[in-house]
């Protein structure tokens, strides 16, 4: 996708409704910071009347008056930061509940299409709530409004007025030097965060074999070496930010000192008051307030819509299932027709290429070859998890991409490789996350797989929690609840990958019973296997080598044929040599 700026990837989004709230949200947090600034003035103005009116004519009302008034005054200032405050609150948690579900998607098909970390955008989308919920944008919406008080002080003289703009001048040559000198090493560190991150996933996500293997020490050194780069580049990065933002405070306060030093001479001159002496202080440094909170906000702003973007960037290229019309229940055939898959990543040759098979229910089709010969890539893309580049694969007549995705799913039952089990119940687990799982189905489709007598033996039986936090079960009873979450739902085509890996010998025995009684049940059944004995349920077999099938037919005729090949045939004995029964060994005689 081409590189588009923030605006146009949010228009390229189409999400209306999140961000002409969004709108209508700052709107009102830029009429609230303009009422908020103008009773900033309360201070200065109170001052200038205590000084002016109060002292010099002794009026004792007068006095209470203005307390009065600016007590009000300052209490509406209270009600008006903690309103921004809720609705800045709001409206980032809103964005962020409004997006989560969309960008939640598009990170799965970009995980599948892409094979990138699934998990950074929604990091990124957290960033962007403490964007717009945090403190982060109050300077930059304060900051016009200071014009108020620039204006203020050139009406009470104009060198005053001079003199502040100079200083807000260079408060803001701050905040340039700031962004200038941090940007390449937050880039950096950004790199380096996330590449030691991917270490901790490694260990989370691999901590036995990493414990049997002995990586342990080493996983850590490497860590460790990430570590120090990303704390040494945030280290230099805060450095530069404080070494900047503490000569910024310095500067304000020289410029109180100066300004007070400017409103003194002028007192001396006849040219002010003694209220307006105090007063200018208080507007300079109102005026100064937000350029000097831009320099510590300067960069998590930047961080925020550089992580804004990313999510824009990653919504552009996704499309909603609510958008495909679902086409008919699918009932008969599947047809594979010049199917080629690319890498994830696009770069370099197909994965698979010139794939074709025909299936018409019921039938079991049997897939084997060596390893890296594309089995596993087959079955994700007839499961629609992997798009073909070339090709189409069509369920009765409709390609598995017209399909919205959970749609696809309710006909399709899937079982990886690897079975992750979420941290949910055995119950809701089996019905694919359903909060309300029909428990007759549950149980049916768990007897049927053989796996109710073992569910009911956990300690809260359907109802234990299992996955990462859960109850831990064995790599067979993983497989089992998988088998029957892939059968939940009586799918018409059943796509098993190496269903049998954890399995004994009875299991197995077991898993070949469910497979035929699935056939008979009027399903097409796609199997990955090494085990011979499981192939031999199946009705035709794919052998693939190489992501090309190479050969295709009966199961019967090529198992048959694939073992008289591994039977080496018996050496013919040479008629010319004497055998071993005409010529036999002549015995030595001891002396």
């Amino acid at each position: 996708m081409p590189k588009l700026s923030l605006l146009k990837l949010i228009t390229a989004t189409d999400l209306g409704r999140p961000f002409r709230m969004l709108i209508s949200v700052f709107i009102c947090a830029v009429i609230l910071s303009a009422f908020m600034n103008i009773l900033m003035l309360t201070s200065p103005i109170f001052m200038m009347q205590i000084f002016d009116r109060v002292l010099t004519g002794r009026h004792l009302e007068t006095l209470i008056l203005l307390t009065l008034i600016a007590a009000a005054a300052l209490m509406t200032f209270g009600g008006l930061d903690w309103a921004r405050n809720q609705l800045m609150a709001r409206i980032g948690a809103s964005i962020q509940r409004d997006l989560a579900p969309r960008v939640l998607k598009a990170s799965i098909q970009n995980r599948i299409r892409t094979g990138a970390d699934g998990g950074q955008a929604m990091r990124d989308l957290g960033t962007v709530r403490q964007l717009l919920g945090g403190k982060t944008l109050f300077p930059f919406l304060d900051a016009p409004w200071s014009l108020i008080f620039f204006i203020l002080l050139w009406l009470i003289h104009p060198w005053m007025g001079i003199y502040a703009v100079i200083c807000a001048v260079t408060l803001m040559l701050c905040a340039i030097l700031s962004n200038l000198a941090s940007r390449s090493l937050n880039r950096k560190t950004q790199k380096e965060q996330m590449a030691a991150q991917h270490w901790v996933d490694l260990a989370v996500n691999e901590s036995e074999a990493i414990s049997a293997l002995g990586m342990q020490s080493s996983l850590v050194q490497r860590y460790l070496d990430r570590l120090h780069k990303l704390h040494d580049g945030l280290h230099r990065s805060e450095n530069r930010i404080e070494i900047i933002g503490s000569g910024a405070r310095t500067l304000r306060q020289m410029a109180q000192i100066g300004i007070m030093t400017v409103a003194a001479y002028l007192l001396l001159q006849d040219e002010l008051s003694q209220g307006v002496v105090i007063a200018s202080s208080i507007l300079l440094a109102r005026a100064l307030a937000p350029m000097e909170l831009m320099i510590t906000q300067w960069q998590p702003l930047l961080n925020g819509l550089s992580a804004l973007k990313r999510v824009m960037q990653l919504l552009a290229g996704y499309r909603d299932d609510a958008e495909k019309t679902c086409p008919p229940t699918p009932k008969t055939r599947l047809g594979i027709q010049q199917m080629g898959l690319r890498k994830p990543d696009r770069q370099g040759g197909f994965l698979l290429r010139d794939i074709n098979i025909k299936a018409e229910r019921p039938e079991i089709f049997g897939i084997m070859g060596p390893s890296g010969a594309g089995k596993t890539c087959l079955c994700r893309a007839l499961a629609g998890v992997a798009v073909p580049e070339l090709g189409e694969i069509r369920l009765d007549g409709a390609r598995l991409d017209q399909w919205p995705a959970d749609d696809l799913g309710r006909h399709i039952g899937y079982m990886p490789q690897d079975v992750g089990l979420p941290p949910a119940s055995v119950a809701e687990t089996i019905a694919r996350l359903s909060q309300d799982p029909d428990m007759d189905k549950v149980y049916a489709v768990a007897q049927r797989v053989e796996a109710h007598d073992f569910i009911m033996q956990l300690p809260n039986g359907y109802d234990t929690r299992i996955g990462a936090e859960g109850f831990p079960l064995s790599g067979g009873q993983r497989q089992r609840i998988g088998l029957a979450r892939a059968l939940y739902g009586d799918p018409v085509m059943i796509v098993l990958d190496e269903p049998d890996a954890h399995l004994d010998t009875e299991s197995a025995q077991i898993l070949a019973r469910v497979i035929h009684a699935e056939k008979q049940r009027g399903a097409i059944i796609f199997l990955v296997s090494h085990r011979p004995a499981m192939l031999q349920v199946t009705d035709k077999l794919i052998i693939m080598s190489d992501g090309c099938v190479t050969k295709q037919g009966n199961s019967r005729e090529i198992l048959t044929e694939l073992k008289n090949r591994s039977i080496p045939p018996k050496p013919e004995l040479d008629q010319t040599a004497p055998s071993r029964k005409s010529a036999p060994a002549k015995k030595t005689v001891p002396a």
